[in-house]
């Protein structure tokens, strides 16, 4: 994917010795390649993309497949680039790859446009796109990972404006690729040692190159990236921020990731038993009994709200043939709880746009097998009253970080009257609470647990 915070990326020190383990005698050897194995380089950079790809082919499904339902959207091409410059040691990270330029191919997502195209090689050269050659970029030396996430964000607002781009590598040759909607979410590697490290917040999944998870059979691992990415999704960080790390908090917002995990999954083409099986292997491997950390549930626990979860989500793709979180999950923690009226507001403003533009995306891929237009008047913020209140319902169509369920229309302009007019007014929490229950009490027998599951 066209990650954007990428200080990430490998930044190998001393001839790449964070990475490979590779020690040398002065700054000036490490420059020389007589005193570097560029075979023991060329595995550990290997075994690092390696990671990385199964990390962007995992992060693609799940965001590409939800992406129906996600309040946050972004056109992409499932392609991550990578920049030599951000080295430790760029001369010989340059040998070991055999590149001239600095940018170059990280990866291409499986069953992403780029690399569905073929065209899009590890470690390919890139010299120019649609006319920007992100080699002529300036470098910041205190700062080597920034010119990738330069390039990237760069080549989303060219994708915001253009139908297709066209990338041009070393070799002359090119290929044009046209953008598809998906969650907006970087699914980020990081290298360390740490065999736990795995997170998921502020629009990022990171998960540690040392995890054993990566072993794993690929749905199994799936399941512990997608309870990151529910996170990511219900942005848990910045809840837990606004009403404080408390221990119930905590665990309110993992029980949700965990029970969020099977209804990702199954959008995303797994099944969702396999998040079950993770955790009967990693989180019982280390949830260290009584002495666990209490934020958490212990692992049978986890494993038995998840199971319920997955009966209820079979239910619905049996009955509708997808797993419409947006509409059918029903929310653990209050998503209002913290938030100004105009918080709430942007949220909705936020989903709104998400929705249209996905349906512009779609729509053009339907129409053109190529050229892929981003709608910008789908980016337009007042679509949300025009749009939902019009419904033949009545109801007005709530966003709480990606689930729509209906509630009150009255109520619920209540909420909007007061943060308009009345800025000031303490009642808008309550207001805002008080109208997400209303919307979970009042789409309870949609939700219902298909006959024969445990209540």
């Amino acid at each position: 994917m066209l990650a954007r915070r990428r200080a990430w990326l490998p930044a190998l020190t001393h001839a790449l010795a964070a990475l490979l383990g590779i020690t040398t005698c002065s700054a000036s050897a490490a420059s020389d390649l007589n005193y570097v194995e560029l075979d023991e380089a060329r595995a550990g950079i290997r075994a690092f993309q390696g990671r990385d790809q199964k990390l962007q082919d995992i992060g693609w499904a799940l965001a590409r497949g939800n992406a129906a339902y996600c309040d946050r959207i972004i056109p992409s091409v499932g392609l991550q680039l990578q920049d030599i410059q951000s080295y430790g040691e760029p001369t010989i990270a340059r040998a070991a790859l055999g590149v001239e330029s600095d940018f170059a191919v990280q990866t291409a997502a499986r069953g992403s446009p780029a690399a569905k195209s073929g065209a899009f090689t590890r470690n390919r050269e890139i010299v120019s796109i649609s006319g920007f050659d992100p080699n002529t970029l300036a470098l910041d030396p205190g700062k080597r990972w920034e010119r990738v996430t330069r390039v990237h964000d760069r080549i989303t607002e060219m994708f915001a404006t253009q139908d297709t781009l066209t990338f041009t590598f070393a070799d002359g040759s090119s290929e044009t690729l046209a953008p598809v909607p998906i969650c907006e979410t970087d699914f980020v590697l990081i290298n360390t040692k740490n065999k736990r490290l795995a997170t998921g917040g502020f629009g990022q999944v990171a998960i540690g190159s040392a995890v054993e998870a990566f072993t794993y059979d690929e749905p199994v691992f799936a399941g512990m990236v997608a309870h990151e990415f529910a996170h990511s999704l219900f942005r848990h960080t910045r809840w837990l921020r606004l009403n404080k790390r408390k221990q119930r908090n905590k665990r309110a917002t993992e029980r949700e990731a965990d029970r969020m995990m099977p209804w990702l999954m199954a959008n995303a083409g797994y099944d969702p038993q396999a998040g079950v099986v993770f955790v009967e292997t990693w989180l019982k491997r280390y949830s260290y009994g009584i002495f666990r950390d209490r934020a958490y549930d212990a692992w049978d626990e986890r494993a038995e709200n998840i199971s319920a979860e997955i009966a209820i989500v079979r239910d619905f793709v049996e009955r509708e043939g997808k797993a419409d979180w947006a509409t059918h999950f029903q929310r653990g923690i209050d998503p209002f709880m913290g938030m100004s009226p105009q918080d709430i507001l942007a949220e909705n403003s936020a989903a709104d746009a998400a929705k249209a533009t996905f349906a512009a995306l779609e729509e053009r891929m339907r129409a053109r097998e190529v050229r892929i237009a981003v709608d910008e008047s789908a980016l337009s913020p007042d679509a949300f009253a025009a749009g939902e209140r019009a419904s033949s319902s009545g109801a007005l169509a709530m966003s709480s970080h990606g689930a729509r369920a209906k509630v009150s229309a009255r109520l619920c302009e209540m909420v909007y009257i007061t943060a308009l007019w009345r800025t000031t007014s303490p009642l808008h929490p309550a207001l805002a609470r008080a109208c997400w229950l209303s919307s979970q009490r009042l789409s309870l027998p949609t939700r219902t647990r298909p006959s024969g599951s445990s209540s």
